[in-house]
């Protein structure tokens, strides 16, 4: 453990634009190779202030992590985020349902976000009840499908309710052009949701699809060449899909 006295007073910040490069994180690589997508802080900062308007998230919470920081999840959520607003985060080395129910009771969290597996784990201990979790406001899952028995299992036994996606309150405010690319036989993200997202976004365009499903549309060669005609500005949508967000305004 290094001394104090090792730690730098002051710590000299880069210049940088809103459009540079702040990160390259890569796909899972499910459809095909894992691909790198290149994140602006423009782009980081945006997420981070979408999510902040929809989950009505403020500097006076208490968020605990379990969610690896290397995954595009909880580096935005559970660091850029607290980082932005000023929120107080707890991480975990390692999830353990008990680790979990003890660290809320604990540090009487507010802000839960996992992965829907977490979720179910933790409505197996046989130990764990509602007095627990009785700080907890918001718990947020995502990184993959949460199944309904999982869901209503949680809100049933904690008293913890589940909120959604404000698509109506968050997408006007993006000035980004978009290509929403959704399949209607989609069963693991509804074709609705992906139709409301372009219809409240000002400048994005849906494609929609028919017996593709949720893995196979990434391998579809004319979900392909729409996407890459989009991209370099060639598609309907006339610009080519870059941020052109003005100044972010204070977040308070």
């Amino acid at each position: 453990t290094p001394s104090t006295s090792s730690v730098p007073l002051r710590v000299t910040v880069p210049d940088a634009a809103a459009d540079n490069l702040a990160a390259m994180i890569y796909t899972s690589g499910t459809s095909a190779e894992p691909k790198g997508v290149r994140l602006t802080f423009r782009n980081l900062t945006e997420n981070v202030r979408a999510s902040v308007e929809s989950a009505r998230i403020t500097p006076d919470q208490v968020l605990l992590s379990v969610l690896p920081q290397f995954h595009s999840f909880g580096f935005t959520v559970m660091t850029v985020l607290p980082l932005m607003i000023g929120a107080t985060v707890h991480f975990l080395p390692r999830f353990s349902p008990a680790a979990v129910v003890h660290a809320i009771e604990e540090k009487r969290a507010s802000i839960f976000i996992a992965v829907a597996s977490m979720y179910a784990a933790i409505n197996k201990l046989k130990s764990a009840g509602p007095a627990a979790l009785a700080s907890l406001r918001l718990a947020i899952s995502g990184g993959e499908p949460l199944p309904a028995s999982v869901a209503t299992t949680f809100e049933e036994r904690f008293g913890v309710r589940w909120s959604e996606l404000e698509i109506a309150r968050v997408a006007p405010r993006l000035r980004a052009q978009a290509l929403v690319i959704h399949d209607r036989q989609d069963t693991q993200v509804p074709w609705k949701q992906g139709a409301a997202l372009a219809r409240h976004w000002p400048d994005a365009r849906l494609m929609s699809t028919r017996g593709l499903g949720h893995g196979r549309i990434l391998e579809d060669d004319a979900v392909a060449r729409a996407a890459v005609d989009f991209i370099v500005g060639r598609s309907a949508v006339a610009q080519p899909a870059l941020p052109c967000l003005p100044n972010p305004a204070p977040l308070y």
